[in-house]
C-alpha cells in the first residue's frame, strides 16, 4: 500500500513539473510571436524603368496610386494578380540597383521592436546574365500606427525609412 501511494505521489509530481515547464515554454513562444509581424508576398509586380535606384532602397506604400507609380504588373493569361487592401494593410517594397547577375530578394522576417519595424531580407545572388534586371521584393503588412521607422537589413546593405 505504501509503495502504491509513493508511486502515485511520484507520478503526480512528475506530471505537475512537466506542466509547469510547458507553461513557461508556451509563454516564451507567445512573447516572441507578439513581436513578429505577419506579411504576405505579392507576386508579379516589377519596378518601373523610371526608377533610378543606386543603392538598396525601401518604400512604404500606403495607396494604390503610389504603388502604380513605382511598380508595373506582369499579367499573363494564367497568373492571378493580388491587389493590396489599403484600408487594412500597407505595402513594403525593397528595390536593389540594376545588375546583370541573377538576384532574388525575399523578406525572411518582420518584427516590431519599440516603434521600429525590423525587416530581414534574404538576397540570393546567382550567375551572370546576358541582360540586366532590377531585383525587388514586395510584401503587404497590416497597418501599424505606432511604427516610427523601418530598418531593412540584408547582405546587400541596410536601409532606413523614417516615418
Amino acid at each position: 500500500m505504501k509503495n502504491l501511494i509513493l508511486l502515485l505521489f511520484t507520478v503526480l509530481l512528475v506530471v505537475s513539473c512537466s506542466n509547469k515547464n510547458n507553461t513557461a515554454t508556451n509563454s516564451n513562444k507567445n512573447i516572441s510571436k507578439e513581436n513578429s509581424v505577419s506579411f504576405t508576398q505579392l507576386e508579379n509586380y516589377f519596378p518601373k524603368n523610371t526608377l533610378n535606384v543606386t543603392a538598396l532602397t525601401g518604400y512604404l506604400i500606403t495607396n494604390q496610386e503610389r504603388l502604380n507609380e513605382l511598380f508595373g504588373i506582369g499579367k499573363t493569361m494564367t497568373n492571378v494578380i493580388v491587389s493590396p487592401d489599403f484600408s487594412k494593410e500597407v505595402v513594403l517594397a525593397v528595390i536593389a540597383p540594376v545588375t546583370n547577375q541573377s538576384t532574388k530578394l525575399s523578406v525572411s522576417s518582420i518584427s516590431l521592436d519599440n516603434n521600429v519595424l525590423n525587416v530581414s531580407l534574404d538576397a540570393k545572388i546567382g550567375e551572370k546574365l546576358s541582360y540586366s534586371l532590377t531585383p525587388s521584393t514586395i510584401v503587404t503588412i497590416p497597418m501599424i500606427d505606432e511604427v516610427k521607422s523601418i530598418q531593412i537589413k540584408s547582405s546587400l546593405g541596410n536601409y532606413s525609412i523614417n516615418l
